[in-house]
């Protein structure tokens, strides 16, 4: 009979194999029932518990602590920093759990991420299939996604060798390995090169293995680029050497967890020879180590990589490196973080966990059950593990029920104060109120006593958004325009631009708004002088260019002025009959009133 932390073994990894094939749980609904699945999960963990953690734990465990410190003092977007901390806190439960487990036990586990899996990788097949093209993605939007659930576990079936096996094994990891050439993932493909060398059973079938499977892969990774060249693959280094800088402004605390665009906006990516100079951001660290560094300073990395020694060390001990198919396993994860930064998905780390847990064992029988015990440590326990349950529903299920709220029906005020009262930190409500609000032709005192706390609490909870201080800006220019020319709106404006502009230089827009906050109140060189600087960072500004015609005809700089309108329809010839992506296009927006009322003063 499985009992204890054996059927805790089970339950998990169908909890997790679930989320993979809901597509990651990323839905509020699918989340918010995973949410609670785990937080049981997590509870029963925990009071349950009856060994001792070993050293690797523990430095793990001091990761996740440090984060958490860092997300209070940063203060960089709430709400994805506590649902990071929460999804790391559950990964580290489910790999601690994992490898306590019985060899049957984990044989299961495998089995049923080996089968979930399988099914990812048929649904990619299936639509590579029907578009006739790789990098689908399957089941979800970002191919690198499905490919590191697929790619651990093309090794891990080799730990369910067992006679009579051997056909339907080899027939799932065929299938598994056409799902990750099918994705057309670099990481992928590198992945699938780095397990062949491990887990071969000679050193010359590695070798030979290795080679055969590399070239198929440089192969298709040219067939690639012919069919979907994507030039900003070439940019990691790019990345990593501006995230770097990051690392030495905050080499202790880091940016803190969340996202990194809160944090990277003023790094961008520039394209010469495109219409737009700075239209990607830096979304992904594009690499584990460095996404950790990043997120919690060299102080993070330390615990990190003292676990990660620690565990080797046990690890090589207890004689697991012997297994061909565990050192693939650990590998494939290897090969595939070292080029993506799965740290904000949580759904790739609870699989990983589970994997890696499966791999490497502690004991080949269960040496954690639960079972009634009648000392004072097992009310302590309760306590414990009520907190935990009580934390993952705080961190998961609460921000899923607030997004479940505020996508449940067509967004309006009443909407917005819902969800915000179900997750205060739920900024998408907030900004979507205000920016309602700023759509409205005039403003009344009603208005401006909903925006303005409104856009107040947005930079609260998202300080590091450049969005939000140019929307709590254009709050307070909106109150300037409309109902006077208060000193502590113009101050507040421009403290709002002031801050938009610091996060996020290259982004004409805020340039902009701040340039028409100054023209409203007189100030002619100010104004000039800021929306030249939009013009400055994108030189195919269209309304840039129209805003500083009509600042040149206040001048009376006629000429000047021509010369500025002329830039502007040119910027907006050069953008037709080409595709461009939603920043350039915004880019390169030709308000007729304004270029038609403009060229009748030039007349």
């Amino acid at each position: 009979m499985v009992r204890g932390i054996e059927s805790l073994g089970i339950a998990a990894a169908g909890v997790v194999a679930v989320s993979a094939l809901l597509g990651g749980a990323f839905s509020p609904e699918p989340r918010f029932a995973i949410g609670v699945a785990l937080a049981a999960i997590a509870a029963w963990c925990v009071a349950g518990w009856t060994g001792s953690h070993e050293w690797e734990e523990w430095l793990a465990l001091g990761v996740i602590a440090w984060t958490s410190l860092a997300a209070l003092v940063q203060w960089s977007h709430p709400l994805a920093a506590k649902e990071m901390v929460t999804a790391w806190l559950i990964a580290w439960l489910l790999f601690v759990a994992a490898r306590r487990v019985g060899t049957e036990t984990r044989h299961r586990m495998v089995v049923i991420l080996a089968a979930s899996a399988a099914l990812v990788a048929a649904g990619v097949l299936l639509e590579s299939l029907g578009a006739g093209r790789p990098r689908m993605g399957g089941l979800f939007v970002n191919p690198n996604v499905a490919v590191s659930l697929m790619a651990p576990m093309v090794p891990a079936l080799w730990l369910l060798q067992r006679r009579g096996r051997g056909v339907w094994l080899g027939i799932v990891c065929g299938g598994l390995v056409l799902g990750i050439i099918a994705t057309g993932s670099r990481a992928g493909l590198a992945a699938l090169v780095v397990v062949i060398a491990c887990v071969l059973p000679t050193a010359r079938l590695r070798v030979i293995g290795a080679l055969v499977v590399a070239a198929a892969a440089v192969g298709m990774v040219w067939l690639r680029f012919i069919s979907d060249p994507d030039s900003l693959a070439w940019h990691r280094v790019a990345i990593w050497r501006a995230l770097w800088d990051l690392v030495m402004a905050h080499p202790w605390l880091g940016i803190g967890p969340g996202w990194l665009e809160d944090a990277t906006g003023v790094v961008r990516i520039a394209h010469v020879e495109s219409i737009a100079r700075y239209r990607h951001v830096i979304g992904s660290a594009e690499s584990i180590p460095m996404g950790l560094t990043v997120r919690t300073g060299l102080v993070g990395l330390g615990l990190a990589v003292g676990a990660v020694v620690a565990w080797f060390r046990g690890s090589r001990a207890r004689g697991a490196f012997e297994g061909r198919a565990a050192v693939g396993t650990v590998a494939a994860m290897a090969a595939l973080g070292a080029f993506h930064d799965f740290l904000g998905l949580d759904v790739v780390l609870w699989w990983w966990a589970i994997v890696a847990g499966s791999a490497f064992p502690i004991s080949s029988a269960s040496v954690c059950c639960v079972r009634p015990r009648r000392d004072a440590a097992l009310g302590e326990r309760a306590v414990v593990a009520l907190s935990v349950a009580g934390f993952v529903l705080w961190g998961i299920v609460q921000p899923a029920h607030a997004r479940r709220l505020w996508w449940s029906a067509p967004s309006t005020a009443e909407l917005a104060w819902s969800a915000l009262r179900a997750e205060p930190w739920l900024a998408e409500a907030a900004q979507w109120r205000v920016g309602d609000l700023l759509r409205r032709s005039s403003w009344t005192w009603y208005e401006a006593a909903e925006a303005l706390p409104g856009s107040r609490w947005a930079t609260h909870i998202r300080r590091g958004s450049d969005r939000v201080w140019s929307d709590y800006g254009l709050v307070n220019a909106r109150i300037v325009a409309d109902l006077g020319t208060w000193p502590d709106a113009i101050d507040a404006a421009r403290e709002g631009f002031r801050r938009a502009t610091e996060l996020e230089p290259h982004l004409p827009w805020h340039w902009l708004r701040w340039a028409r906050l100054e023209r409203g109140l007189g100030r002619i060189d100010e104004a000039r002088n800021l929306v030249e600087r939009a013009v400055a960072e994108e030189p195919r500004f269209v309304r840039g260019w129209l805003l500083l015609a009509r600042l040149e005809l206040d001048m009376g700089r006629t000429d000047a002025a021509r010369e500025a309108l002329a830039r502007a329809v040119e910027a907006s010839e050069r953008g037709r009959w080409r595709l461009m992506s939603a920043y350039e296009r915004d880019l390169v927006v030709m308000p007729r009133w304004q270029l038609e009322e403009l060229s009748r003063a030039l007349e």
